[in-house]
Formats: structure tokens, C-alpha cells, sequence
């Protein structure tokens, strides 16, 4: 109906052959308003499935029907003409299409899960050969920064594991994120907008 021209006074006849005329029936909006509505409507060109980096995707279930937790983007213009970006988390619904389970921003997801990692000892966690070169680089940088004075250095592995997981959730890409909580092999499942470790997983 939005993109019917009938509506601004114009029709084409026949149909597809870009003849048009100007119709005796009254308009109900004008070229203007309908030409800025076509606009509105554009919808950018999705990117293919998988294309984008969510930290979370396939790392949670939904409490309430066992489908996976994904990732959603959306963009809130700015007053200064850009755009701000903010990921909410949702349940697929593939298993139950009328799950209840609201929508949480990502934001809250890492809050909850570093307070599950704060909670955990080193001999829970699953510590891979990728995490442990990488808990390694940033021991050593966190040295360098403690000779200089910026910070204390980091003596046990449990500390050295929360405090590089903060450092992920304040500077970390989505693909950094996603390869630390991918490495934990924690079982999560999200219950009314709260993170729930299922077990302590296997090492």
C-alpha cells in the first residue's frame, strides 16, 4: 500500500509498461510525502548468515526451549550524524516459535558471565593451548606495564584469568571475546534475562 503511486495521483496502464497517466480521483498524499516515504522504506542489503561476529552466538542456550542464543544488531543515530551500536542477544526460536525468553542486551550477558568466571577456580576452566598463549601475552604485557608502574603484575593463573577476561569485556574485539567464552567451554543457558552455569565443564 506504502509503495501504491495510485495513492499521489498517478496510475500505469497497462500494468509493467511504464506508461502512466494522472488520475480524476482525489490524491491523499502528496509526491513529496510519498516520494520521502519510499526512502523510509529502503532496507539495507543484509549480509549473509554467519557473516557478522557476535561474542555470544552458539555459546548459550534458551532456558525455556533449548533452542541457541544469536546475536542482533541495531544502530541509534546520533546527534552528531553518526551511529551508536548495540547488540542484543535473543532466542532463535527454532524449537519453540513462541518462546517467551525477552531479549538482553550484550552488555549485561558479559557482567554476568565475568561474575561466573570471578566465581570459578583455574581447575575449572578448560584452558586450551590458544587461551593459554594468549593468557601468556598478556601476563607479559601486564609485567611490562607493572615495571613502569602502572599496574601490579599478575602472580597466580586464577587472577591472571579475571583479570585478562575484564580486559576482553573493556577492549577485546567480538572475535577475541568470542575465542576466550568459546575456549571456557562453559555450558550457559540464559533463563529471564539471566545467565546460568549448567556444570563446571570437564578439563
Amino acid at each position: 500500500m506504502l509503495k501504491n503511486p495510485f495513492y499521489y495521483g498517478v496510475f500505469e496502464y497497462p500494468k509493467k509498461s511504464g506508461t502512466w497517466y494522472d488520475g480524476s480521483h482525489p490524491k491523499l498524499v502528496s509526491k513529496e510525502l510519498y516520494d520521502k516515504v519510499q526512502i523510509q522504506l529502503q532496507v539495507p542489503r543484509k549480509s549473509k548468515w554467519g557473516m557478522k561476529e557476535f561474542a555470544f552466538r552458539g555459546l548459550i542456550n534458551c532456558a525455556g526451549c533449548g533452542s541457541q542464543i544469536t546475536g542482533e544488531e541495531h544502530f541509534k543515530k546520533r546527534v552528531d550524524g553518526g551511529h551508536n551500536r548495540h547488540v542484543y542477544y535473543h532466542c532463535t526460536r527454532q524449537i519453540d516459535y513462541d518462546c517467551k525468553e525477552p531479549y538482553i542486551k550484550q552488555e549485561a550477558l558479559e557482567e554476568q558471565l565475568l561474575n561466573i568466571i570471578n566465581s570459578l577456580a583455574i581447575g575449572e576452566v578448560h584452558v586450551s593451548e590458544k587461551l593459554r598463549y594468549n593468557l601468556k601475552e598478556y601476563q607479559d604485557m601486564t609485567k611490562d606495564l607493572a615495571m613502569n608502574g602502572a599496574k601490579e603484575d599478575i602472580r597466580t593463573q586464577t587472577e591472571l584469568l579475571r583479570s585478562y577476561a575484564g580486559y576482553l569485556l573493556n577492549r577485546g574485539t567480538e572475535k577475541q571475546k568470542a575465542e576466550f567464552y568459546k575456549s571456557l567451554k562453559l555450558k550457559l543457558q540464559l533463563h529471564d534475562k539471566r545467565l546460568i552455569k549448567l556444570v563446571s565443564p570437564e578439563i
